[in-house]
């Protein structure tokens, strides 16, 4: 389970404000990469969610995934979701606690972490750069993929969550306890080389926001879009009714848009990084 939010609660909305985030830039580098056609492929999605990342591959041709998630609830949502490939063989639900990756060596061609590897270390108290489940998921991953297998991160970088998605600057105090659990490119680097990893490729994605519904200025007064984003799990009801009369205020001003663009950079300096790495 994740660290610090409760994802059984989350299931319930997840799905209203996310998508399968890079996904593009993700089969394309794990296509180029393996060197195999994607009907090929036996992806390991760790931390699957609802399966919006597994849905999107099976689409476009991916032969097979296993799925992992540690919360019944999205393991629930899940396979509703995909229930159709299940009946064809194209994909197998496993609940699972990462780090740990229950399955024998050389098993699968790519193992993929899509905007998970942040919940595995609890940082509130703890303002260490080291993370022992991350660097743990990674050596799991090395060891479950065969040779030249590709490790596929979706993740938000520290520099680019505090450098500028707007609604992460309505709240300085809240903002400075959840930087900590989000790893910086040195610590991903050092990850991949004690797991044997080569890395390939560090890419911003810019334009591309992290939630679906990234414009709705209005969004935090609404649980169901902070249910979205963990950065909310975060903050005390203290905290998100100061967030709420900051934007009540600011929309009775008529200033909210503008705020709001004003403080945004993830055209400049994105607010997701795809990194990809090859197994030695």
């Amino acid at each position: 389970m994740s660290a610090f939010e409760d994802y059984d609660v989350v299931s319930r909305n997840y799905d209203a404000n996310r998508g399968p985030i890079g996904l593009e830039t993700v089969s394309a580098f794990i296509q180029f990469y393996t060197n195999k056609p994607l009907q090929e492929l036996h992806v390991f999605d760790a931390g699957c969610g609802t399966g919006n990342y597994t849905k999107a591959l099976l689409e476009l041709g991916v032969g097979q995934v296993t799925m992992v998630d540690a919360s019944p609830g999205m393991i629930m949502k899940a396979k509703e979701k995909l229930n159709d490939e299940f009946e064809k063989g194209r994909v197998k639900f496993v609940e699972n606690l990462l780090p740990s990756l229950p399955f024998p060596d050389d098993t699968f061609d790519v193992v993929m972490f899509n905007m998970v590897l942040h919940h595995l270390d609890k940082h509130r108290e703890n303002n260490t750069d080291e993370y022992p489940n991350i660097t743990t998921a990674m050596k799991e991953a090395s060891r479950v993929l065969r040779k030249g297998g590709v490790v596929s991160i979706t993740t938000t970088l520290r520099g680019q969550f505090q450098k500028g998605v707007w609604n992460y600057q309505l709240h300085e105090e809240i903002t400075l306890i959840y930087a900590p659990i989000l790893q910086t490119s040195d610590f991903n680097k050092k990850a991949f080389a004690e797991a044997g990893i080569d890395m390939k490729q560090k890419l911003s994605l810019l334009d591309v926001p992290l939630v679906t519904n990234h414009d709705f200025y209005e969004g935090p007064l609404h649980k169901e879009w902070r249910d979205s984003d963990s950065y909310w799990s975060y903050a005390t009801e203290a905290e998100v009714d100061e967030v709420k009369k900051r934007i009540w205020a600011m929309k009775k001003a008529g200033t909210l848009e503008e705020w709001c663009k004003e403080h945004d950079k993830t055209s400049t300096n994105g607010a997701i990084t795809v990194i990809i790495g090859t197994v030695l």
